[in-house]
């Protein structure tokens, strides 16, 4: 069901020539099924949230509606991210998540909860982002941010969808 002038997952119900036919070392096409296929059976889901201008009909992509973030245009994994610091002694919980600035551009926040006794100061943010730099790259979130709590359901699982307001509040910091 299409919908006009709200936000909403980006769909596509017919054939169209530029789609993929297969993933690179996908030999039985599991991995496109389950990327793209498999949210919606018959469905093209591209994982992108939209907004159909109403007067227009044209287009507007705001982000991604799956894990994958953007920051300053490339993807980012945070799953990605979370195996590059898995091992860092110091640290006892993190989460990342995608903040859309006002200007439209969009960054990766990760908030990390430290062991007792560890204290988050310039070094052990730079230790850090070389720790993340050495398995990504240019992946490195742009904000690292020391928390006294991971958010956390009722289950006691992570919210991965909690999203950084425009207000820039979270855990009463600023960013």
């Amino acid at each position: 069901n299409s919908v006009i002038g709200q936000r909403g997952e980006i769909v596509v119900t017919k054939p169209c020539p530029s789609f993929p036919i297969c993933l690179w070392k996908d030999e039985n096409n599991s991995k496109m099924n389950e990327e793209y296929l498999s949210k919606y059976p018959g469905v093209w889901c591209q994982n992108d949230i939209g907004w159909i201008n109403p007067k227009t009909k044209g287009l507007v992509i705001i982000g991604r509606s799956d894990n994958t973030l953007k920051q300053y245009g490339e993807r980012v994994s945070p799953n990605d991210i979370y195996l590059a610091i898995r091992d860092m002694e110091e640290l006892k919980d993190f989460i990342c998540v995608g903040q859309d600035r006002y200007d439209g551009i969009s960054r990766a926040v990760l908030f990390v909860k430290l062991k007792e006794g560890i204290i988050f100061d310039p070094h052990f943010k730079k230790q850090i982002e070389k720790t993340i730099g050495k398995e990504l790259f240019y992946n490195v979130p742009e904000v690292i941010l020391e928390v006294p709590e991971i958010p956390v359901s009722k289950e006691n699982y992570l919210l991965y969808d909690i999203k950084v307001t425009r207000e820039n509040e979270l855990f009463c910091l600023s960013i």
